[in-house]
């Protein structure tokens, strides 16, 4: 019989139940005939200690058997180094030092992986059952692809669920908003060599920016299962309204990168709607030639009309009409017509991207 961690690792308290307290991913699954390549996951922390013994717990009651589990702290005053010191047993490596935030602490933890594979965790999220299992096997199957993504369940603590379903990599739809989702995403270590670790100046978008790097040059894959749990709440970074304007400084700061790269001809346009936030003038090492013009066109008018639906949310609504009527002579007149009138009508949301949570 095969024996797994749930009896071994400490116990949690008796009104837990469930994955991943009582329940664990059933160790048989994996074939003792395989050499399981490694995974490192690294959970960048601070002051969750209400949510990251369910984030451990997530990642060791995978039991997958080539783990390497990496805690990077940010100097916690909370109950977390508690609870990391009665897991430490289980933890490859742990740290608890003041740091420069979240994208700096996933650095730091990136120059501690040796594994193959690799993703973040934040200590407030948490994997699904069978999450290492099934990435680990896909890769396996698949050694052309660099970087796999799956559905993520959105939780609102006593609210609601929501599931947040994968879709196959469009240029035009990655570029109007976030459309994979970092706790379900996992990648081939090697990419840190091929284009680089976690762009420390972005505090929102830095998964979204570290995917831009990916996307268009590497082969990805949509996995169609549920891979992790994100967790939004009132105190959450994603869920504080206040810093929404810095959200959409980092989301135009990455879309803004990627158009100097692949449209560099529509810059001075963008430069006059005052939405071009690259004043260093970064560029991807994106292949060009992979998208033509027409496609290149539609992901500029999408980029913008994403502008218009932030500025509306932020009820800048000379703003948001400003930038609809350009939209409006351009390729998307169907589109920027209804977003125009339902932004003059007081409609609240004008479409998707960066929508305020269930908490505001």
């Amino acid at each position: 019989m095969t024996i797994g961690l749930l009896n071994n690792i400490p116990n949690i308290s008796d009104n837990e139940l469930g994955w991943p307290f009582t329940i664990e991913t059933d160790p048989s699954v994996y074939d003792f005939k395989i050499d399981w390549p490694k995974f490192s996951i690294i959970i960048p922390s601070y002051n969750h200690g209400e949510f990251i013994e369910e984030t451990l717990r997530s990642i060791l009651l995978q039991n997958y058997p080539n783990l390497e589990l990496i805690v990077i702290d940010g100097g916690s005053t909370d109950n977390t180094l508690e609870i990391i010191k009665k897991y430490e047993n289980w933890i490859t490596y742990w740290v608890s030092e003041k740091d420069k935030g979240q994208s700096h602490a996933i650095n730091k933890g990136i120059k501690k992986c040796t594994g193959e594979l690799v993703n973040w965790v934040n200590s407030d999220d948490y994997l699904a059952p069978f999450a290492l299992f099934e990435i680990a096997s896909f890769f396996a199957q698949h050694p052309n692809i660099d970087l796999v993504y799956g559905n993520c369940n959105i939780i609102y603590p006593e609210i609601k669920t929501d599931l947040y379903e994968a879709v196959e990599f469009d240029p035009i739809d990655f570029i109007s908003r976030i459309s994979i989702h970092q706790p379900s995403t996992f990648w081939r270590t090697k990419l840190f060599d091929e284009v680089g670790v976690i762009d420390e100046s972005l505090h929102y978008c830095m998964d979204y920016d570290f995917w831009a790097r990916i996307v268009f040059n590497h082969e990805t894959a949509k996995l169609n299962k549920t891979l992790a749990n994100f967790r939004r709440y009132p105190a959450s970074k994603s869920s504080n309204f206040d810093d929404q304007t810095k959200v959409y400084g980092d989301y135009r700061t990455v879309v803004s990168r990627v158009l100097a790269t692949i449209a560099k001809e529509y810059v001075t346009q963008l430069k006059k709607l005052n939405i071009y936030h690259n004043h260093a003038n970064i560029k991807y090492n994106i292949d060009t030639n992979t998208l033509d013009i027409d496609t290149k066109k539609r992901m500029v008018n999408k980029y913008i009309m994403t502008c218009a639906a932030q500025e509306y949310n932020l009820e800048n609504k000379k703003r948001a009409n400003q930038l609809l009527k350009y939209c409006l002579n351009k390729n998307h007149f169907k589109e920027a017509l209804i977003y125009l009138v339902k932004n003059n009508m007081g409609y609240r949301k004008l479409f998707h991207p960066y929508r305020k949570s269930a908490y505001n």
